[in-house]
């Protein structure tokens, strides 16, 4: 008894040290020690075993880096075992085999021939095997849908469309996000369809995003409660503004209008050490973030986690796990073309009691989701997924509609 409790302290050890290295995978010249760590299995003795195919970017890794953390809790839930692997090795051509599920993550701009040469061999290797394509890109698209359908049981993303007929939508540029602000700013783009087809809807599923990233993880179990500091700024707005036509316009429609929103002291200039850049944050009342290349944006988080209230633009049409965006509850949200954001300003500043309770309320959702593990929860639909029907033998998708999100 006393080595079994011995070597189970060892093994706590060697995953929390796995969980704290995790995000040097990501990091040269130590990354050549740290990805081998990973590839180990989090237990040695569980019921299925889960690989990873991860793609090595601080975007990426925050929609994988869940899994190591939580590594613990997976096992004690679904019984199951992970081992991570750069995606490039998969793409090349290296196999490994023995996986009930795959988790297969690669950046947009890969070959869509060489995803699905890939993809077909994971599947002839593991035909047994729930796949599972983790999209982490920034736009609220199915651009490789087409590509990558055939050969998946699940495609997860950070955030849904609520209404899902929106992705078999074609869209002017390439977005909801493009065509937007390219029709109210007077920028001509191209029509873009991505023939998003119907039988890849039921397997969409809501995954992680910037919440679960290392740097708010850890600092989210270790304090319960948000810690209040004064504040000296109104409005922290801090923002690149050069892209892209639609998104510079964008953009500096956003600075303009926060600009010129009537609240006193506004950071809007320069760009700071991201130290710095927190402790900004925490001293300002309110953080105004507008869309980036996609709804969700790193400051979102940042602002929830030092208790500057969310500005944003209206993110009702977007589910997301935990659902952090709840009006009037977790942010203020303002109209996409920034027209009132004066107004909801103005309001929130007069009333600091409404803030306190909206800071208060987003940090605890927050906390509450890390601390509990509900991430292992809600990924229920890929740990279970071995007893669904695998994709090839359901074309049409409707077996998987019972566990759609709703």
């Amino acid at each position: 008894m006393v080595f079994v409790l011995a070597w189970k302290k060892i093994l706590n050890m060697l995953n929390d040290l796995r969980t704290h290295l995790a995000p040097y995978a990501l990091r040269k010249p130590v990354s050549h020690l740290v990805r081998p760590l990973l590839k180990r299995p989090t237990v040695r003795h569980a019921g299925r075993m889960a690989h990873v195919y991860y793609e090595p970017n601080r975007i990426s890794f925050s929609q994988i880096y869940p899994l190591f953390f939580h590594a613990a809790a997976i096992h004690e839930r679904h019984d199951v075992a992970l081992r991570a692997f750069p995606v490039s090795e998969a793409l090349a051509g290296h196999s490994h085999g023995g996986a009930d599920i795959i988790i297969f993550q690669p950046w947009f701009t890969t070959d869509p021939d060489r995803l699905k040469a890939t993809l077909a061999r994971l599947r002839q290797q593991n035909p047994e095997a729930t796949i599972a394509f983790f999209d982490s890109f920034a736009h609220n698209d199915l651009r490789l849908g087409r590509h990558v359908d055939p050969f998946i049981d699940l495609y997860v993303k950070k955030s849904l469309f609520r209404d899902r007929s929106l992705y078999q939508v074609p869209r002017r540029g390439d977005t909801n996000l493009t065509e937007y602000y390219g029709d109210l700013y007077g920028i001509d783009q191209p029509l873009v369809d991505w023939e998003t087809p119907e039988a890849i809807l039921p397997k969409l599923r809501t995954g992680a995003n910037f919440l679960t990233a290392p740097q708010f993880a850890s600092p989210l179990v270790k304090t319960p409660r948000l810690e209040h500091t004064p504040k000296i700024h109104d409005i922290h707005a801090r923002m690149a503004t050069k892209g892209s036509p639609w998104y510079q316009a964008m953009r500096e429609a956003a600075l303009s209008a926060v600009k010129s929103s009537g609240a006193g002291r506004i950071l809007t200039e320069g760009s700071v050490p991201w130290a710095e850049y927190m402790r900004e944050m925490r001293a300002a009342r309110l953080c105004f973030s507008p869309f980036g290349y996609g709804e969700i944006c790193w400051r979102d988080i940042e602002a929830f986690m030092t208790g500057s209230v969310l500005l944003k633009p209206d993110m009702s049409h977007l589910e997301t796990r935990p659902d952090l965006y709840v009006a009037g509850e977790t942010y203020l949200p303002v109209k996409w073309d920034f027209s009132d954001l004066g107004d909801v300003a103005r309001k929130a500043l007069a009333d600091s009691e409404r803030c306190v309770a909206i800071a208060e309320t987003a940090y605890e959702r927050m906390h509450i989701y890390i601390a509990k593990a509900g991430f292992a929860d809600d990924m229920h639909y890929l740990f279970t997924a071995k007893q669904m029907p695998q994709a090839g033998n359901c074309r049409d998708g409707k077996a998987y509609a019972k566990d759609a999100p709703k």
